[in-house]
């Protein structure tokens, strides 16, 4: 007599290759692959529209806080936990078709089957409960926004500061020379120091040194100064707020691994 041994029915994802999100992703993650899975997800929601590097900083956090509060997960931090995690991958989940595939019965020599031993399988230990012990990751990436946005801040303030004392009294300084020296080339137009000239040439004359008194080789060069003393200014506090970008996402990520 012949025995079915085996008959199973499972239901396997069509594709197997489907990509989750297994690990909890914040803000300042670099060339990270989950980070990349997620950015492609929010391409695909149409809430990001930048690369796809894996780098997750403004804009990547953005797109997730869009995605939370979307989907009504509070707070919508942009930090993307267990709660937001699970509704991506059950987004990503339900793209997928679903097909039965069936384990073929084979029959069994009676030999072989009438010395098979019946095979009970024991029923699932409960699980352990775990103890939550880490701090809640939400209130810590506040925590560490909070902290490294105000180091920041008073890092910015202070550079802009110490620049504008460094160069905005040289610059107030030749600025008021400038003035002085159009406000006394203008005075000297009409003096011609007791020659005769007649009125045609007076009033050439005087039309030409008013220009240059404006306008003039001396205005330029005061003027040329100025503007070099204001562009360097400028520039090196474009690269301090470069530098200090740079040192909070480092101290945020230091704050978030501590």
């Amino acid at each position: 007599m012949k025995k079915i041994i085996l008959s199973l029915l499972l239901l396997t994802p069509l594709f197997a290759s489907a990509s989750t999100l297994d690990h909890d992703l914040s803000f300042g993650l670099r060339n990270n692959a989950d980070v990349k899975t997620l950015q492609q997800f929010l391409t695909d929601q149409k809430l990001y529209a930048g690369d796809v590097n894996g780098n997750f900083f403004s804009m990547t956090q953005k797109a997730v806080k869009a995605f939370q509060t979307k989907q009504g997960i509070v707070p919508a931090s942009g930090y993307v936990g267990s709660k937001t995690r699970a509704k991506i991958n059950a987004f990503t989940a339900s793209s997928f078709n679903t097909q039965p595939i069936v384990a073929k019965s084979e029959p069994v020599p009676q030999s072989i089957a009438s010395s098979t031993p019946d095979i009970k399988l024991a029923a699932p230990q409960n699980p352990v409960p775990q103890i939550q012990t880490q701090e809640d990751p939400t209130l810590k990436i506040a925590k560490c926004q909070a902290e490294t946005q105000m180091q920041f801040d008073a890092y910015i303030n202070k550079v802009n500061n110490g620049l504008d004392d460094l160069f905005s009294v040289k610059i107030a300084d030749l600025k008021e020379q400038l003035r002085q020296m159009k406000m006394r080339d203008l005075n000297a137009a009409t003096d011609f120091g007791g020659a005769t000239l007649s009125a045609q040439a007076e009033t050439s004359l005087i039309h030409q040194r008013t220009e240059d008194a404006i306008s003039g080789p001396a205005v330029i060069a005061y003027q040329n100064v100025i503007q070099g003393l204001e562009s360097k200014a400028a520039q090196l506090k474009e690269n301090a707020r470069l530098w200090g970008e740079q040192e909070h996402s480092r101290s945020y990520l230091e704050c978030l691994n501590k």
